[in-house]
């Protein structure tokens, strides 16, 4: 955890549309004084809740980070190599999402924005042997 600079440093603009004076000056991301945000979304997918897959029953995304968001309607999943964002993967589910959770069987349970509540599970298409799964 660190200073990220919000509200001083920033990669957009606030809500209404008005400029922030560090990006009308033309220091937008500059971060100067700040770290530096590993990965940025412009524009931001309002993030609602996150997990990092340390599950056996998802082993093909094994430490990814799954990101649930308002604005996208989706999921968001995050592969990391060395500290930075090697790839991210937008997973479609067409509703607002509040939260995300891992459940006890696996299943990936997700908060709606009208307190409804979706379960994911894996497809056996690409399900791989979970006792083979490393930890």
């Amino acid at each position: 955890m660190g200073d990220y600079g919000w509200p001083h440093v920033s990669y957009g603009i606030r809500y209404g549309g008005r400029i922030r004076n560090t990006i009308a000056k033309n220091l937008a991301g500059q971060h100067e004084g700040f770290q530096r945000p590993a990965f940025a979304w412009v524009p931001a997918i309002a993030p609602a809740g996150m997990v990092v897959n340390e599950t056996r029953w998802f082993p093909l995304w094994k430490d990814d980070f799954l990101i649930a968001a308002l604005r996208g309607k989706s999921i968001y999943r995050c592969r990391l190599h060395n500290d930075q964002v090697q790839y991210v993967e937008r997973i479609k589910i067409g509703k607002r999402l509040r939260d995300i959770e891992w459940m006890p069987d696996g299943r990936i349970a997700l908060l709606g924005d009208k307190s409804e509540v979706l379960f994911l599970s894996r497809s056996t298409m690409y399900a791989v042997d979970c006792d083979s799964y490393e930890k």
